[in-house]
């Protein structure tokens, strides 16, 4: 089975080393936040007391510069859509589809409380 590129619908900010608003953005890039069939029990789920997060998964073009928990950097924050206040960690980064047509990247990110209420 062969998968398509995903369609970037929206943009996002993203700040490295701990940054964010009011900060300018270190980049801008065309993204999809999505869950899909991509959803599962997130890194900071507690199933003993009922309390399950799931993991939020951003798209991106291929090679966008976006670094996660494991850079040699600090992660980066990412705020989508942008201009929302919606602002995430990126946990982990991925490439997917690496060598092929429908090459992307993808970051696992996490929220960082309080977001908007209600979401934009």
């Amino acid at each position: 089975m062969s998968f398509v590129l995903p369609t970037f619908n929206i943009t996002c900010n993203i700040w490295t080393n701990g940054g964010g608003p009011p900060a300018t953005p270190r980049l801008s890039s065309p993204c999809n936040l999505c869950g899909g069939r991509r959803v599962m029990t997130g890194p900071d789920a507690d199933l003993s007391v009922g309390i399950d997060s799931l993991f939020r998964y951003l798209l991106l073009p291929a090679l966008t510069d976006i670094r996660g928990l494991f850079s040699t950097t600090l992660q980066d924050v990412v705020e989508v859509p942008a201009g929302s206040g919606c602002l995430y960690n990126a946990q982990d980064v991925m490439d997917l589809g690496k060598g092929f047509s429908n090459e992307h990247r993808q970051a696992i990110l996490t929220p960082i409380a309080p977001l908007p209420t209600p979401l934009p």
